[in-house]
């Protein structure tokens, strides 16, 4: 995994061409794009809300583009109004950002929730699938991502200035491969398995894939507990 990165220090910039062209070439060639002087603003009074107490029920605030919804807060009130605002304005930036980069994704683009995460993941008591520090895919059974791909803006914002660190795994062929061969498969059946959110691989494979990629205990084959809830939700 390789970093590719743009020096571009405001939201609102031009980008030309061959910049668009070579940043489009890297995403595609499994790279990540690093802005290293581009930093999402919070006003004074924007502070509170990187108080974990912000959070409710859940690891982060989330926000709904299209619904204007938040959710995953205690928040109320005018508070609440101000940090609706706070998560908009995010949306609405880094969508320009987007599409002001990435040119020809532009007309296919469908912009998803974006979210504030004011609690510390380290020390954080969670389950191993709720452990977003492993190894993992975005592709659940409530929400399978089917032929869609799905491009993430992360900025820190952490009023202290500590760092964010990633851990990303090896390119998508990379890991399929491994996988791929570890089963005796073929990688149709993978892609079947990650886009529909069902269950890959004899239980066999599947301890041997837990060790070789760090992940931890997998379902078993058959139906998720909750499935019917989620499908319903999903409607």
């Amino acid at each position: 995994m390789t970093l590719f990165s743009i020096e571009s220090p405001t939201w609102g910039d031009q980008y030309p061409a061959s910049i668009q062209d070579a940043t489009v070439d890297a995403l595609e060639g499994g790279s990540i794009i690093v802005f290293p002087n581009l930093a999402f603003r919070l006003e004074p009074d924007e502070l509170k809300f990187l108080n974990p107490g912000a959070v409710h029920g859940a690891k982060n605030v989330s926000f709904n583009p299209a619904t204007g919804k938040v959710g995953g807060t205690k928040v109320e009130g005018p508070a609440r109004e101000q940090l609706q605002a706070l998560l908009n304005r995010f949306s609405r930036t880094t969508a320009a950002l987007v599409r002001a980069l990435l040119t020809p994704y532009a007309s296919g683009l469908q912009q998803g929730r974006a979210s504030l995460r004011p609690v510390e993941i380290a020390g954080r008591a969670s389950s191993w699938r709720a452990d977003d520090t492993r190894l993992h895919v975005d592709a659940f059974p409530s929400q399978p991502v089917r032929d869609k791909r799905i491009l993430r803006v992360f900025t820190n914002i952490n009023p202290a200035g500590q760092p964010r660190t990633w851990k990303v795994g090896g390119s998508f062929d990379d890991v399929a491969r491994c996988v791929s061969t570890a089963a005796g498969t073929d990688l149709e059946a993978l892609l079947r398995s990650l886009t529909h959110g069902r269950p890959y691989g004899s239980d066999a494979w599947t301890a041997r894939a837990e060790r070789r990629l760090g992940l931890g205990p997998l379902r078993p084959r058959g139906r998720p507990k909750g499935w019917r809830k989620a499908k319903a939700k999903a409607k």
